[in-house]
């Protein structure tokens, strides 16, 4: 039966060969359509690694039942040479001053606090230092009082500021009110004169609601990166936006080098498989059908690219090479007369005949393949990982 209904299908692929093409063709296009009308999502849960456990449902059944209104936070990290400097705190307190002056960035931050650092503690001390003696005690300082205050010094006198603070030992309500050791690393040891490196807090809020991305607070993160690679020659920005955007270029950088790579070797297999031109099109023809479908498919479905999808269009190409290799190849045997089969034909067939004899040759082979395949494929659904 199962010879029968081989030799059926190639019987009709043989015999309509045109049909089939343009079949092809047009289905082609409808599934590959798909990756410019279909819906592309720009993150795909990169990055998220988690499995499923115990821990990881009783943090859900948490999260659910005991919502925070932490929102989204960001830090900047800033290293160097000695990032207690007055000069390196003053430069922090103009980078918040700039990102209060962009409103892209200025709409996203919380509205008590939503920018937090040593520099603000110790900015915060040198006002109350100065306001000490006014009588009553002043109110919280602005951002720019802070700034002026902290630019009033001399750099010795904000080191002398820095050390007071981080010992615990100021007499400014502002050093009082905070704990200025969460800023810096755990390694750090109060009474140094340096650190490695401090951080400073963004908090900012989305309203994009519990169940979507904040995109307005991740562009927002970009936007800070760009101005404290602007201001700080050893320092960077750390939140889900910058992760993100990382990953996501990172996909791009990946087919950028693996792409041409592949390519010039797929050229190479096929020419040394087929010794020749026509034979090697007809196969990048195929290729560039396959990965259509992948773009299609991956449009229509809303599929989102990952860093693992990196992987997929390459195994697809391996497919098909694998399988054009055995189509090719059978059909040239059955063309010359090596192809031996029960008509005990010896000689040159028609391209028709070969066509029929080579396909139905292989054709459940390349069916159990691809099913196997699929299998494999398949079994990813019930990965513990969710970005699988």
């Amino acid at each position: 039966m199962s010879d029968g209904l081989a030799d059926r299908y190639a019987d009709f692929l043989a015999s309509h060969p045109l049909a089939v093409v343009l079949a092809v063709v047009l289905l082609t296009g409808a599934v590959g359509a798909g990756a410019v009308l279909g819906e592309s999502p720009e993150a795909g849960g990169i990055g998220q690694f988690e499995t499923d456990s115990e821990a990881r449902a009783a943090a859900d059944v948490i999260e659910r039942d005991y919502p925070s209104d932490d929102g989204v936070v960001a830090q900047i990290v800033v290293r160097g040479d000695d990032p207690l400097s007055k000069a390196s705190l003053v430069e922090s307190l103009r980078l918040q001053q700039s990102m209060r002056e962009d409103p892209a960035i200025a709409d996203t931050l919380r509205e008590d606090g939503g920018v937090v650092g040593l520099e603000n503690v110790v900015a915060t001390a040198a006002y109350y230092e100065n306001e000490a003696g006014d009588g009553p005690p002043p109110a919280p300082p602005t951002l720019d009082e802070q700034l002026a205050a902290l630019e009033s010094r001399s750099a010795d006198e904000v080191a002398a500021l820095v050390d007071r603070v981080l010992t615990g030992d100021a007499n400014a309500p502002g050093a009082q009110g905070a704990d200025p050791l969460q800023f810096l690393p755990s390694s750090y040891d109060p009474g140094d004169a340096t650190a490695d490196a401090r951080i400073t807090f963004v908090f900012q809020v989305d309203e994009s609601g519990p169940d979507a991305d904040p995109r307005a607070a991740w562009d927002a993160q970009l936007a800070i990166d760009e101005r404290v690679d602007e201001r700080f020659a050893d320092a960077f920005v750390f939140g889900q936006g910058i992760v993100d955007d990382a990953s996501t270029r990172a996909i791009g950088d990946s087919f950028a080098i693996i792409t041409p790579v592949a390519l010039v070797l797929v050229l190479l297999a096929l020419g040394f498989a087929y010794r020749d031109v026509v034979d090697v099109l007809v196969s990048v023809l195929g290729i560039a059908t396959v990965l259509a479908w992948l773009a299609g498919v991956q449009g229509w479905l809303a599929v989102p690219s990952s860093q693992l999808l990196i992987a997929v269009p390459f195994l697809l190409i391996g497919l098909s090479i694998d399988y054009s290799l055995h189509v090719v190849m059978r059909y040239r045997e059955a063309r010359e007369g090596d192809l031996r089969t029960d008509d005990d034909h010896v000689g040159r067939r028609d391209p028709t005949t070969a066509t029929r004899l080579g396909v139905a040759g292989v054709v459940f082979a390349l069916g159990a393949a691809t099913v196997s395949t699929g299998i494999g494929f398949l079994s990813n659904v019930v990965s513990p990982l969710s970005a699988i």
